[in-house]
């Protein structure tokens, strides 16, 4: 509790935050509608655990704006809803959607040059100097040198619409994998054959059950080939469909992308 007195020293930031706290109500007395102390605690609350937050505005004599944020990745709506003036307008949404990879080595560089021609943003992680070398990525979007344990310190997870686990370590993959079952990033793809994927799962334990519902393992369509160029074809090819909702199948005789585009040309 706060006395009056006490409320004066209160910034305006912090008389806000009073808002989300559990019991706190502006209503004189309890009814079945109000009263009561459950609601904007309750609000915080569920949105933090979407990886969301709430922030409210005041002006005196003019109201509250209160707006929720959530990941991209949350979002089901496809367009960006703007109003001006009495007119509401939808904006399509083409944000390019982020690909976080978790291992800098040799083999990351061809997926890198994929992501890039389908206009992803890349970001890389690798706790090993040597590696973790811009020079190395010069079209990923960043290049991040850490400790597996740092991850959820080092990138804001939630703007990441897939991670591939691929350090070749087995503690480091452990370690990316715990932190990843905590994260809201809808695809989760590990390299390594399914042995490996099994027991880093159950050296996870809850972690490992929580995150195998999203984890892809091993990682990529079966393409054939086992280039590294091969191996990252596979590996953007399963994201990239299920960025689109889409199973890979073969093409069931209709209009392909290339007769699409050569047909459009010429119209």
């Amino acid at each position: 509790m706060i006395s009056a007195e006490g409320s004066e020293s209160l910034g305006e930031r912090e008389l806000l935050d009073l808002l989300f706290q559990p019991g706190f109500s502006t209503a004189p007395r309890k009814t079945e509608l109000a009263g009561r102390g459950v609601g904007l605690d309750v609000v915080r609350s569920n949105l933090a655990q979407l990886n969301g937050e709430i922030e409210v505005e005041t002006a005196k004599g003019m109201g509250c704006r209160f707006t929720l944020k959530v990941p991209l990745t949350l979002i089901i709506s496809q367009a960006l809803f703007v109003r001006c003036g009495s007119s509401m307008f939808a904006l399509p949404l083409s944000l390019p959607p982020k690909l976080l990879l978790l291992g800098a080595g040799p083999d990351a560089a061809p997926i890198v040059d994929f992501a890039a021609r389908v206009n992803w943003k890349v970001t890389l992680v690798d706790h090993r100097p040597v590696y973790a070398d811009p020079s190395h990525f010069p079209l990923a979007e960043h290049v991040i040198l850490a400790r597996p344990e740092e991850l959820g310190n080092s990138v804001e997870l939630k703007h990441f619409s897939a991670a591939v686990v691929m350090s070749h370590h087995l503690p480091s993959d452990l370690s990316y994998l715990r932190t990843l079952a905590g994260a809201t990033i809808p695809y989760v793809g590990l390299l390594g054959p399914a042995p490996r994927r099994e027991k880093l799962l159950n050296d996870l334990g809850e972690d490992g059950r929580q995150l195998r519902a999203r984890l892809h393992a091993p990682v990529g369509l079966a393409l054939g080939g086992r280039s590294p160029e091969s191996v990252a074809l596979a590996i953007v090819a399963e994201i990239h469909a299920f960025l689109h909702g889409a199973d890979a199948r073969p093409w069931d005789g209709g209009v392909k992308p290339m007769q699409y585009v050569m047909k459009s040309q010429h119209e």
